[in-house]
């Protein structure tokens, strides 16, 4: 089974890059539905829009679309989630009690989960404890499935990054993403974005 990725790809309805970006996002669309075999799904892994305005999520749902196969996304530190949520709500694969936007989709015999590292006070990644005891949940769900998870920012060091190497604010709460990760025996890979 083939799964796709992109990330960043931070659409803006308006502004100086607003076309250059969504003419990269049809590219990169086109790229997708070229694939043979044709992916199960594709992950976006966050920073969807730029400034996270309503018509940002617009354009960026519009060239999404046009994709053949089916789309998962998650937060980046550019997306904010009430913009998110209104613009992804009508797919159907977002909890609707969560605050968070953390959810578990199953493509083929695989468990998809998004992890929410939306942190609001600043652009390193986040992750609280009602994030954690949600991730349990989703993780243990389904025990021994093969899962791939997927999310913005990567809970561990990246070597090559300018700046700091982990991109979280808190490296105690990293730590505890990557044990809830590490102790879920089903889980296959995980997918980041951000850098």
């Amino acid at each position: 089974m083939i799964i796709a990725q992109i990330s960043d790809t931070h659409i803006q309805a308006q502004g100086p890059s607003a076309r250059s970006r969504l003419l990269d996002l049809a590219r990169s669309v086109a790229s997708i539905n070229a694939l043979r075999p044709r992916p199960a799904a594709v992950l976006h892994t966050g920073d969807i829009a730029h400034d996270a305005t309503p018509s940002d999520y617009a354009a960026a749902r519009a060239a999404l679309s046009r994709l053949a196969c089916p789309i998962y996304a998650t937060v980046g530190n550019r997306d904010r989630r009430a913009s998110f949520r209104d613009a992804f709500a009508s797919e159907g694969y977002l909890e609707r009690d969560s605050c968070f936007v953390q959810f578990a989709v199953n493509v083929g015999a695989a468990r998809i989960v998004a992890v929410d590292t939306l942190d609001a006070e600043s652009n390193l990644g986040g992750f609280c404890t009602e994030r954690e005891a949600n991730l349990r949940r989703l993780l243990d769900a389904c025990p021994g499935q093969p899962t791939l998870v997927f999310l913005h920012h990567a809970p561990v060091a990246v070597p090559d990054v300018p700046g700091s190497l982990l991109q979280f604010r808190d490296p105690k709460r990293a730590a505890a993403l990557v044990r809830c990760l590490t102790q879920c025996s089903g889980v296959i890979g995980v997918l980041a974005g951000h850098v």
